[in-house]
């Protein structure tokens, strides 16, 4: 006002904006827009969270599977120990790489993996490659299927190809929980959605003082 009346601005454009029922259409306007706005952050956050606990459950049900279907092979002890200990391996690396990608590099703490040292070390190079980024996950889990189906083919694996199908299904649901994650952590929140929400918080911050 002060301003005004020294002739730097003329609040006659404001008339408009401040009278009572245009100013109460823009209020409901911007409270709908931000409630929308936190509703779709609240269900994207919990999505994200419950689809990484998910992708967590499969893929540790699966490992506690196949560990139980090896205890009944009828190879040397010796044998089974080394499948076991690999697949443990395997496994945890299938989840710390899911982990990686779906922090996106973004991270403050490392995730723990069991026994890195004990993979193989050509695999290790494929991982840390240009090839194998933003495929990490696919590419450690097709070494799972690959190992399982040796063991099977081989005989240390010596149950019903039924029974051992639940493990594949498993793999199979944790995937599609990874993916539901990464989705979100791929596609952000819609751009022109959020720049509307700024300038009305904007417009809203300047037009109150005046109407008051």
């Amino acid at each position: 006002k002060w301003q005004e009346q020294r002739g730097n601005i003329s609040l006659a454009m404001l008339e408009v904006l401040t009278q009572g029922d245009i100013y109460s259409g823009f209020t409901f306007v911007l409270g709908f827009s931000l409630v929308f706005r936190t509703s779709q952050s609240y269900l994207r956050y919990w999505t994200a969270a419950t689809s990484v606990f998910e992708m967590g459950c499969e893929w540790s049900d699966s490992c506690a599977s196949i560990l139980a279907f090896s205890t009944i092979s009828k190879f040397p002890h010796h044998d089974v120990l080394v499948f076991r200990h690999t697949m443990v391996r395997l496994f945890s690396l299938l989840h710390g790489m899911a982990l990686e990608e779906l922090a996106n590099g973004e991270a403050d703490w490392e995730f723990p993996l069991l026994d890195i040292e004990g993979m193989c070390k050509e695999r290790l190079m494929v991982l840390t490659s240009g090839l194998a980024q933003g495929r990490k996950v696919q590419v450690v889990l097709s070494w799972i299927k690959a190992y399982i189906t040796q063991m099977m083919d081989c005989g240390l694996l010596n149950v019903p190809p039924p029974i051992l199908t639940r493990v594949f299904q498993e793999l199979a649901a944790g995937l599609v929980s990874y993916h539901q994650a990464q989705a979100i952590v791929i596609w952000p929140f819609p751009f022109p959605y959020t720049q509307l929400n700024l300038i009305l918080i904007q417009v809203y911050t300047i037009i109150t003082p005046l109407v008051i």
